[in-house]
């Protein structure tokens, strides 16, 4: 089978790259998934090709059918390098027809990339939920990355959401670090979640007995 632009960009293949758009191949051509050669680079972190990719004419901004974009994936994989030459190309980082740079990374723990992004204008403050009410904040207590924590709080991120909490997220995991830093920026703890549930309802649950601690000694209640 011969191989496409897509194929070369997943693996990096400077030389196929090359010969293909030589030939005529579109660099915005989009698979079945709707992603497109700059995607395939940028969610394997393959900085040389995204240069190559970006220099032909590649569209920074193009969604896939899940509703991602490069930087989306880039973010995602931890690949810092590659989130800076997108970044530099234009790309958007409040781009959220499925999810968010940001919340793909602070998902991971990726706590430099996160700082790139909050540099580059991401939006923590009025920043949109996703279809089940998670912000960048309540990803990053859902995995206890207390770095990536800090960084949205000084940043401006609402410890206090509606429809899902991080600091209940953070107690239902079991992250104990991560339940004292939203309790010492005024997380509140008895809030409860579009079903009812409290921190204290999940630390419980699962039971975290540090995490009951800290809640009681805060002032949650069982009611």
């Amino acid at each position: 089978m011969k191989m496409t632009l897509h194929d070369a960009a997943e693996i990096g293949d400077i030389e196929g790259l090359k010969k293909l758009l030589r030939e005529g191949a579109d660099v915005n051509d989009e698979n079945e998934d709707g992603e497109t050669p700059l995607m395939k680079a940028a969610a394997e972190g393959h900085t040389e090709a995204i240069k190559l990719l970006l220099a032909a004419g590649a569209a920074v901004n193009e969604v896939d059918g899940d509703g991602y974009t490069a930087v989306m994936s880039a973010a995602a994989g931890g690949h810092t390098e590659v989130v800076k030459l997108l970044l530099a190309a234009g790309a958007d980082v409040n781009n959220t027809y499925g999810d968010s740079a940001l919340r793909v990374a602070a998902a991971k723990g990726h706590a430099e990339i996160v700082r790139l992004l909050l540099a580059a204008g991401a939006d923590v403050i009025y920043e949109e939920e996703d279809e089940y009410g998670w912000t960048a904040l309540i990803n990053a207590a859902a995995g206890g990355h207390t770095e990536v924590i800090k960084l949205l709080l000084a940043a401006g991120a609402d410890v206090n959401t509606y429809r899902e909490t991080a600091l209940k997220m953070a107690a239902a995991e079991g992250h104990t670090e991560a339940v004292k830093l939203l309790l010492a920026a005024g997380a509140d703890v008895n809030a409860r979640d579009m079903n009812g549930w409290t921190a204290l309802m999940e630390a419980s649950d699962y039971g975290h007995t540090e995490i009951v601690k800290l809640l009681i000694a805060a002032g949650a209640t069982e009611d």
